[in-house]
């Protein structure tokens, strides 16, 4: 990591200069600005630039040019992934979305799993597709620490407890939405779900949140199918696995 590298070398400079001209301990102090001052400083402008170069990113998806997107983000990861700390993990994570929504499973999966970290989409995206490979309990696990990722994003709990209910593990399904509810105050969706299982009846898909389409395009392909709309072309959901950093989402 270049920042670090640059921050160590300040901070042993600042150190150096202080022992020198006082003593040992009079340098410490010195050398702790140093290395705050450069490694934030450094990690700020390559931020910048980061979500400056990320910007047609956007528009990129959305026109389904995924081969121009995946070199847009190769070319970032390569500018800037030693400067930014883990950007190389979101980077991956965005990719394995872009994968994923192409229902590239095998190659979605090893991307996804190098950007799991603190990325509550990734994980849950590795759930998703352990449960289709029928990996179950890799499936509850990785969904498990996908709702410890995600604080008080409804959706996570929301797509736990359907793919529950797809395996016919109806209690488990409220625990999660339960677990939902405590983790999310007034979640209208969460409630309605409850409801839904509660009382026995059918999830329909086309009544959760958008969200569940990213996680399960299966669906959103039947939804576009019975549209008349082409699968694949404009109105598919742009990816969304860089969680909270490569590109941002929304709660």
């Amino acid at each position: 990591m270049n920042t670090v590298y640059a921050a160590l070398a300040a901070a042993a400079a600042a150190f150096a200069l202080g022992a020198a001209i006082y003593s040992p301990v009079a340098g410490i102090l010195p050398a702790l600005f140093a290395f705050l001052a450069v490694g934030v400083g450094l990690f700020v402008t390559r931020r910048r630039k980061v979500d400056a170069a990320l910007l047609p990113l956007a528009t990129l998806l959305e026109g389904q040019r995924v081969d121009e997107a995946v070199a847009l983000i190769e070319k970032v990861k390569t500018e800037h992934g030693a400067w930014v700390l883990g950007l190389d993990g979101q980077l991956d994570a965005q990719l394995g979305f872009m994968q994923y929504l192409q229902r590239k499973w095998d190659k979605a999966l090893p991307l996804l799993m190098a950007g799991r970290w603190r990325n509550p989409v990734a994980l849950l995206g590795i759930g998703a597709i352990h449960f289709r490979k029928k990996r179950f309990e890799q499936a509850w696990t990785f969904m498990k620490e996908a709702e410890e990722a995600a604080n008080n994003d409804p959706n996570i709990f929301i797509v736990h407890a359907v793919l529950r209910m797809r395996k016919g593990e109806r209690e488990q399904a409220l625990q999660a939405l339960g677990r939902g509810a405590e983790a999310c105050e007034n979640s209208k969706p969460i409630e309605r779900l409850r409801r839904v299982i509660a009382n026995g009846k059918r999830i329909d898909p086309d009544k959760l949140p958008e969200f569940w389409m990213q996680i399960w395009p299966e669906d959103m392909i039947a939804k576009m199918r019975r549209q008349g709309l082409q699968p694949g072309g404009p109105g598919m959901p742009a990816p969304r696995g860089g969680g909270n950093r490569a590109s941002r989402r929304k709660r």
